[in-house]
């Protein structure tokens, strides 16, 4: 249970910081954050990341295959951010620079929150296996 506790904690930084990022990528496109599709993307990544925690804290064998995948889609979108933001965007020096730091330590928690969720699983295999 302690590492369903610090997969799910992971997760939900990964979640804030993902929201944070996102919401200032609509911000610099001039889409109002109280529209219709910015709702949509956040509760679409508000839904994986209940179903990653719910899955976790039940200790489920195929969580750390759903924590996987939405850690795949919140570091594709900061990956995402980063890169439309540095190459493609004409925004000014501090947004840059926020959107770069928030992307990069996202990008770390993701790591940290895989690497969790994969100890979860050895754990899982490891006391089956003792059990028999």
């Amino acid at each position: 249970m302690k590492e369903a506790r610090r997969v799910i904690s992971y997760a939900t930084v990964s979640l804030v910081i993902y929201c944070v990022v996102s919401a200032m990528m609509y911000v610099q496109t001039n889409v109002s954050l109280a529209s219709a599709e910015v709702w949509e993307h956040l509760g679409i990544a508000l839904v994986l990341f209940l179903a990653m925690a719910i899955i976790s804290s039940l200790d489920m064998r195929i969580s750390v295959y759903v924590t996987i995948f939405v850690m795949l889609i919140f570091t594709l979108a900061l990956l995402g951010a980063f890169i439309e933001v540095n190459y493609h965007s004409n925004t000014g020096m501090v947004v840059k620079t926020i959107v770069d730091a928030l992307s990069l330590v996202g990008l770390i928690i993701n790591i940290i929150c895989v690497t969790a969720a994969v100890k979860m699983r050895a754990r899982q295999s490891n006391f089956r296996i003792r059990r028999k």
